[in-house]
């Protein structure tokens, strides 16, 4: 590819940027993010995207935690600041509990482990970017909100909680 672009003149560049910019949706969307960086914008996207899957709008949300972790991974690649991608990460957390008790009011094995790792991703690029004084309203929050759904274990929600208070607590700032 190097060979390629440095084969190429100016124009010839120019073209190809174009054409790549026309023809592939993320490189679009980065070099759109690139010329005129809109972090707001973008991350009112992904949480769309985030509300479609485990909302639901017109439909039954689906709540698939791979989609998910799908749209925090291109949203990362785009490269927006770390506190977005925090944000992001968290609200992931909040709609995925949200959405279960909203829609089935309950979680299963599967959905609370699905849970606890997506929350722990979060905690960890949290502390890793120096965010925790800044999310810990959240934080707290989403403990709150995790002990009232009645289908985890009173094991499971203490643990849940016990974790997100360790991972995030002032010792860490």
């Amino acid at each position: 590819m190097k060979k390629y672009i440095k084969a190429l003149d100016r124009e010839g560049l120019e073209m190809f940027v174009l054409d790549v910019y026309s023809a592939v949706k993320e490189a679009k969307k980065y070099m759109d993010y690139a010329i005129n960086p809109n972090d707001e914008e973008l991350l009112q996207e992904a949480k769309a995207l985030l509300d479609k899957e485990f909302v639901g709008m017109a439909r039954r949300p689906r709540m698939r935690y791979t989609e998910g972790r799908c749209i925090i991974a291109k949203f990362k690649r785009i490269d927006p600041s770390p506190e977005m991608i925090a944000d992001l990460m968290l609200y992931f957390t909040e709609i995925a509990v949200a959405g279960h008790l909203e829609y089935y009011g309950f979680f299963t094995e599967t959905g609370y482990e699905s849970l606890n790792n997506t929350f722990i991703n979060a905690a960890n690029y949290i502390l890793k970017h120096k965010l925790a004084k800044r999310f810990m309203p959240r934080i707290q929050q989403l403990v709150k909100d995790s002990r009232s759904v009645s289908s985890i274990p009173y094991y499971y929600q203490d643990e849940f909680a016990q974790r997100l208070l360790e991972q995030c607590s002032d010792d860490s700032l």
